[in-house]
């Protein structure tokens, strides 16, 4: 029998709304880490963000963060890495901030950094967390 990948989104999917993952979910997955399959969670999320909910899966896993841009084994080493520079990053940020729209939000990743623009947004700061 060959392993099968399970994917999942966490948010909206993995996790309820009070950002808990279920038991039931919990066991779920344990059934199918039991039968031979892979459990992979996928987030736009940061890999920490990420760790946050896959600390209470029943064994360790590789992750997919930043949409996709980071790719980590179940150790936590980089499969897969696509970020900007670090000064690439900030001179787009000020290429943004300089149009002076207040209707416009901008989120650079920057390797495990997240930057935003509505870092006093209430949302924003409960994702950080």
């Amino acid at each position: 029998m060959t392993a099968k990948p399970i994917f999942s989104d966490i948010d909206g999917t993995l996790i309820t709304s009070q950002g808990d993952v279920s038991p039931a979910t919990i066991d779920a997955i344990r059934k199918q880490i039991i039968a031979g399959n892979l459990f992979i969670p996928v987030s736009a999320r940061t890999p920490k963000g990420i760790m946050n909910v896959v600390d209470k899966m029943p064994n360790f896993c590789p992750i997919i963060a930043y949409n996709g841009t980071l790719v980590l084994d179940e150790m936590g080493r980089p499969l897969n890495s696509q970020f900007f520079d670090a000064a690439e990053a900030v001179k787009l940020i000020n290429e943004v901030e300089s149009l002076k729209t207040s209707d416009l939000a901008w989120d650079v990743y920057s390797d495990y950094n997240w930057f935003s623009s509505l870092n006093k947004n209430s949302l924003v700061v409960k994702e950080k967390k």
